[in-house]
């Protein structure tokens, strides 16, 4: 046996292996012939602990070199800066040779002692000591090699002491031979620099003559007495069934990213699928956007990169950062799809899928693997940047967030809060998955940011729009476009004018559009976007259906506009708002902003219902609601994205509040004859007709939503309600779960409720009322229409009133997304952005909107890419065939376990603790079971 045959992990530490003298240090020592290690504090005590493979090392005619941290007197110090003392002269002035050894009057002590001295006095020890001025030697480091020179090295938190190997929560990252340059040989020549005192900034000693004159003297005579009496851990020609077949197994996982694509409970769609194969690798760090639409599965390609590295043992530090509103979804999915059991952390808690909590760390993002909500780290920016350290993987969900304020201002143009975050946490991870629908949500400029936090050296945001501008450049602007792509392919092999220098030359060239047009494709085809974006569309994935490449159905979006026409009475309440509100507030001192904003908040209350409004209107008068933050007592999410904190922190009480309690009494009155709601009955008919057992439901107010609910349950309808305080009590999950086992139902949810959920088990949506961000209706859509659904046609119901300003910019907004069906590009997700003023201040839809296409004219799509899918398929070196196979075999199990199949592809396992766990290995089964069964991926204490 040799260090080259051990299962070691990539990442050890006291949560995956409890008993790190065990599982890491003996079996290391015991083939050693040469451990060397640094250290800031020592004790042989680890040494005794490990007394099996101590004594292994010593049989081998091993070696160790020891490097440790000694501290010496300020004026010792001086003494030496001045050249007065030499350094062993400083040790010997600052320290007795007992202090080396840190001993202590107990049986453990005498004992470590001894060791300790035995093995200076016989040679096998060499211990130099650091001396660090002002601070202290802090390195902890270690290298293994054995007799036939394989080497492992190990780095992290460790000290060498019992309380490090044993007590202590540690965490160390291991690399053999076979990582090569990039891992194991910076930990070699560091202990070589130091111990030849090759440092800078550091003197590394031998010990002076004095103090191992007295470790000699004081050294036993013979080999102590623990040593000869603790035996190898294992003969070199014993084996273990069990223990060789799981060793195989998890070495095929860390060498072999198929096995992992073919172990874990969720299957890929050709576009995922590719996208794994292209980062399984992980010699090449993955930093991707993945601008995916909504419903195509971004959360599955960046899982699947996750668990890949967690089984590579590379990803010892892993982050996820999501909206507060999508880290249980998020722990949701990692669960199901990946059997990766992630806390979400917050300043107090680690928190789990199964209600688990523990105390958090110190600081709280200390952990191995964690999901945090953007919002937080955001308010603690500085401690979180300055205290995380460095990562292996981060992932960042809905990366358009961090975007820029301004953005179509050159002038005024600045990062929000959470792009600065990025903008210093980009640089300390090694790969970075950024995941958003909509990298454009103003302008191009911040699909430039987000690829710039991917590649920090290449181009900024400026460099790609210049890159990418439509106008035909002149000699000087092609000859920078020109510059900005040799520099990202250094090695390309380049069309002629791209190697020019001559500008009448290029000139020409630049005259015959046909061969620029050329030459411009290639310089996009191999520019940074395209390495560094990946985008597809529904389009796309059909055009995979039609190729052959995928055989799951895509659905199809079916939308049905129902315009309402108001009463006379409910067109009266409508008429109205702009005298209500004037006559309300109209000479406070307010701004003309905050006026827009009471009547945008009015209006959008009656369009969603009479109810809703009248409950507003009410509420304004007998609350008073003086200030701003007073008035933030009555909004809604829905209305806290129509205003900025200027419009917000501006508004004022009513001054006529008999004239609102009337308003509000008039619409009271009209709530039990809402035209809109009656007309709810026949959509609900209709979609039954068309056998849709589940729909789903949306409304921006809570307000509508309680109303509605009771109006349903009245006429026999099944209701389930989620809504946004409900994030925060834990039982959406189990509402859920109860709905989907309803014959039929309907799911009513507010917004913010429906974030982030995949909710294709229903079949059909109502939008009850229009958001006043179209992008809202896509995300309201994709919660149905995505991967997983199986019904071939989704129908979607928009209801609203005719006649209204709502209903005029929304016509607009459906031609304009009509022209550009087929070129998406940025236009949905700018029109989202604007349309909200444009419906406010009253201007001309069409006019506006002319305006915004003709400021806004890049095409993301630009960046699309149609990929050849693999025609080879997975060929694991393990397969769930493999990891089923001790479950229904004797013999592979370790000892003390035992497996009874309950069912199926279902077993009770048990372990040598007595612990008893339902698993299984169907990952349907694995789904629905919601966490009440466990993903087998064998023995859990390995």
């Amino acid at each position: 046996m040799s260090l080259a045959d051990l299962d070691l992990k990539r990442v050890y530490n006291h949560s995956n292996c409890p008993d790190m003298i065990a599982g890491l240090y003996e079996p290391l020592l015991g083939e050693a012939v040469r451990y060397d290690r640094t250290t800031y504090t020592f004790t042989a005590k680890g040494l005794i602990a490990a007394a099996a493979g101590t004594a292994g090392l010593i049989r081998n005619g091993g070696r160790i070199r020891l490097i440790c941290d000694h501290t010496v007197r300020s004026d010792v110090l001086q003494a030496l800066h001045d050249g007065q003392i030499q350094a062993e002269g400083a040790l010997l002035q600052s320290h007795s040779w007992e202090d080396l050894f840190l001993t202590q009057p107990d049986e453990l002590n005498r004992d470590h002692l001894e060791l300790a001295t035995w093995l200076v006095a016989e040679g096998i020890m060499d211990v130099k000591v650091a001396l660090r001025d002002p601070s202290i030697f802090h390195a902890k480091s270690g290298i293994v090699e054995d007799e036939e020179g394989n080497r492992v090295a190990f780095s992290g938190s460790l000290n060498e002491t019992l309380s490090g190997w044993t007590t202590n929560w540690e965490s160390i990252k291991v690399f053999n031979d076979r990582d090569g340059l990039p891992y194991l040989e910076p930990t070699e020549l560091e202990f070589q620099i130091l111990w030849n005192d090759r440092a800078t900034g550091l003197r590394v000693i031998s010990l002076p003559k004095l103090y191992r004159d007295y470790i000699v003297e004081r050294a036993p005579s013979s080999t102590p007495k623990l040593l000869r009496l603790r035996p190898r851990l294992r003969p070199k020609n014993e084996t273990n069934a069990s223990s060789d077949y799981w060793r195989n197994i998890r070495k095929s996982l860390r060498e072999d990213p198929d096995s992992t694509a073919a172990t874990i409970p969720a299957s890929l769609w050709p576009h995922q699928e590719r996208f794994r194969r292209q980062h399984a690798d992980a010699g090449a760090p993955a930093r991707r956007l993945i601008a995916d639409e909504v419903g195509l599965g971004k959360t599955l390609q960046a899982g699947v990169i996750l668990k890949t590295r967690l089984n590579q043992s590379l990803a010892s530090k892993a982050l996820i950062i999501a909206p507060k509103a999508a880290t249980k979804q998020w722990q949701g999915e990692l669960l199901m799809k990946f059997a990766i059991d992630a806390p979400i952390i917050d300043a107090s808690s680690k928190t789990y899928r199964d209600g688990r909590s523990e105390p958090a760390a110190e600081p709280p993002w200390d952990v191995p693997l964690a999901i945090a909500s953007q919002q937080w780290l955001v308010r603690n920016v500085d401690r979180f940047i300055n205290t995380c350290g460095e990562y292996d993987l981060i992932i960042c969900d809905e990366a358009h967030r961090a975007r820029f304020r301004d953005v179509d201002d050159d002038t005024r143009r600045q990062p929000n809060q959470y792009l600065r975050m990025m903008y210093r946490l980009c640089r300390k991870t090694r790969e970075l998955l950024l995941l958003t629908a909509t990298p454009m949500q103003m302008n191009e400029m911040e699909l430039w940011a987000l690829l710039g936090l991917l590649d920090p050296e290449g181009w900024n945001e400026y460099e790609y729009r210049r890159f990418y501008q439509d106008e035909v450049p002149d000699v000087q602007e092609w000859k920078f476009r020109r510059d900005l792509w040799r520099r990202s392919n250094p090695t390309e092999r380049a069309p002629g004018v791209l190697n020019s220098e001559n500008d009448d030359f290029i000139a020409s060239m630049l005259r015959d559009p046909a061969s620029m047009s050329q030459t411009i494709a290639t310089m996009e085809k191999t520019a940074p976007a395209r390495r560094l974006m990946s985008r597809h569309t529904r389009q796309l994935i059909r055009e995979y259906r039609e190729r052959g490449l995928l055989d799951a159905p895509i659905p199809t979006r079916q939308v049905k506009d129902t315009v309402i026409t108001m009463t006379a009475e409910e067109r009266a309440l409508y008429e109205r708002i702009t005298e209500i509100v004037d006559g309300c507030y109209g000479d406070r001192d307010m701004s003309l902003q905050s006026l827009g904003f009471i009547r945008t908040i009015f209006r959008k209350r009656l369009g969603s219902s009479t109810y809703a409004y009248a409950r507003t209107l009410r509420n304004a008068a007998e609350r008073g609601l003086e200030d701003g933050d007073e008035w933030a007592t009555l909004l809604d999410d829905a209305d806290l994205d129509e205003g900025d904190e200027s419009t917000t922190s501006g508004l004022q009480g009513v001054r006529n509040v008999d004239f609102l309690l009337k308003a509000a009494s008039e619409a009271e009155r009209l709530a039990d004859q809402d035209t809109k709601r009656n007309r709810l009955n026949q959509v609900i008919g209709d979609l039954r007709d068309a056998e849709h057992s589940h729909i789903l439901m949306f409304t921006q107010f809570r307000d509508t939503q309680k109303w509605l609910a009771d109006y349903l349950r009245g006429a026999g309808h099944h209701v389930t309600e989620l809504y946004g305080q409900d994030r925060a009590e834990g039982d959406r999950g189990e509402r859920l779960a109860s709905f989907r086992k309803e014959s039929q139902g309907i799911l009513l949810c507010t917004e913010t409720a429906s974030e982030s959920l995949n909710l294709q088990f229903c079949t059909a949506a109502v939008n009850y009322d229009i958001p006043w961000n179209p992008m809202t209706l896509e995300q309201r859509a994709g919660r149905i229409d995505r991967i997983g659904q199986v019904r071939p046609v989704v129908d979607i119901v928009n209801l609203y009133y005719e006649d209204t300003a709502e209903h005029d910019a929304y016509r607009a907004v459906d031609r304009r997304f009509r022209e550009i069906i087929d070129n998406v590009g940025a236009y949905p997700p700018i029109i989202a952005a604007n349309i909200q003023s444009i419906i406010r201040d009253g201007e001309d839809p069409d006019a506006e909107l002319e305006k915004i296409a003709a400021r806004n004219d890049f095409d993301i799509n630009r960046l699309n890419a149609l990929w050849d899918h693999p025609n080879d398929s997975l060929n694991p070196k393990v397969s769930m065939s493999d990891m089923e196979r001790p479950l229904r075999e004797l013999g592979l199990l370790p000892d003390g376990w035992s497996a009874t199949n309950i069912g199926g592809k279902h077993w009770e396992v048990t372990d040598h603790h007595g612990i008893t766990r339902r698993v299984t290995t169907d990952a349907d089964s694995y789904e629905s079971a919601d966490g009440r069964l466990r993903w087998w991926e064998g023995p859990w204490d390995q």
